[in-house]
């Protein structure tokens, strides 16, 4: 899964996005956020789903 942020909320997210193996680097498919964002997730696939998160939630993101 792959979610987009911006001031803290989840702008965005594209649910189970699989792996294009054998696919040249110029033909694999480009997700978009949907508005400018400050930060992308990339999280295991199903976790959008299983945690129910929706556009507009608050998201506290804490980095290493």
């Amino acid at each position: 899964d792959i979610i987009w942020l911006r001031g803290g909320k989840i702008v965005g997210f594209e649910e189970n996005v699989e792996p294009e193996p054998g696919v040249s680097v110029i033909s694999l498919r480009v997700y978009h956020p949907p508005t400018p964002v400050a930060e992308v997730l990339e999280i295991r696939a199903g976790t959008v789903a299983r945690y129910g998160f929706t556009v507009g939630d608050a998201a506290k993101v804490r980095l290493p």
